[in-house]
């Protein structure tokens, strides 16, 4: 883990939480894909030590779909990066990790003819409604 990331990780063990939620954006500063996989093991790990997330489900999420994706290629796109993160989360959950999820970006937007973004980066109102909505149905699953 970089710097910044050891830092915010510290102290969110140190605080009660329902979940723990972590969206690529937590990992923007892991450009490239390998960063990314060695980043979100030991981050995982990290919160199973602590006494407060033994058991607090951690919720790993890709990032949310570009549709230019195929126009900048490597490291700029999501698919290799989304790919190291599913990579990370099939470990850990191999090696035993309990309570971790995983949510696919394609998932997020409900139309695949609508493109919910503003410049096919980020999400306009209308995109984040789409993700609210998808949450709405996915969290009570994991907070039962």
């Amino acid at each position: 883990l970089g710097y910044k990331k050891i830092f915010i990780t510290v102290h969110v063990a140190t605080v009660n939480l329902t979940l723990n939620y972590f969206d690529r954006l937590f990992f923007f500063f892991f450009f490239f894909p390998f960063f990314l996989q060695t980043g979100t093991i030991p981050l995982v790990q990290y919160l199973r030590k602590s006494s407060l997330h033994k058991s607090t489900p951690i919720v790993l999420v890709e990032g949310t779909p570009y549709p230019g994706e195929w126009l900048n290629g490597p490291p700029y796109a999501d698919q290799t990066k989304n790919h190291a993160l599913r990579q990370s989360f099939d470990e850990l959950v191999a090696n035993g990790v309990e309570g971790l999820h995983y949510v696919y970006g394609k998932d997020l937007f409900k139309s695949k003819f609508i493109n919910p973004t503003v410049g096919g980066v980020h999400s306009s109102d209308l995109g984040q409604y789409m993700i609210a909505d998808y949450y709405v149905d996915f969290l009570p699953t994991i907070l039962q």
